[in-house]
């Protein structure tokens, strides 16, 4: 699986939802992200395709992976601390 970097406008595009979206999830932890130089933000595309095929079943239902327990500097999530 290749794990090039994907502009926020190409992470849009593939998942049909707009910047701004892309933005919140950032933010909100749902889509990791990583600062490539001042401004310049990109996308692990397997985070990406992490976000398409999201579903885990447990007990015949959806569930969200569990980011909780990963350390935050071996991340690259740039969003708010909780």
């Amino acid at each position: 699986m290749s794990n090039q970097l994907i502009s926020i406008k190409e992470a849009s595009k593939m998942l049909g939802v707009g910047r701004r979206t892309i933005y919140d999830w950032i933010k909100s932890g749902k889509l990791m992200a990583v600062k490539v130089g001042g401004k310049i933000i990109r996308i692990p595309e397997n985070e990406i395709n992490k976000l398409i095929h999201r579903v885990e079943i447990k007990d015949k239902r959806m569930v969200e992976p569990d980011y909780t327990n990963i350390p935050r500097e071996q991340t690259g999530y740039m969003g708010e601390e909780k």
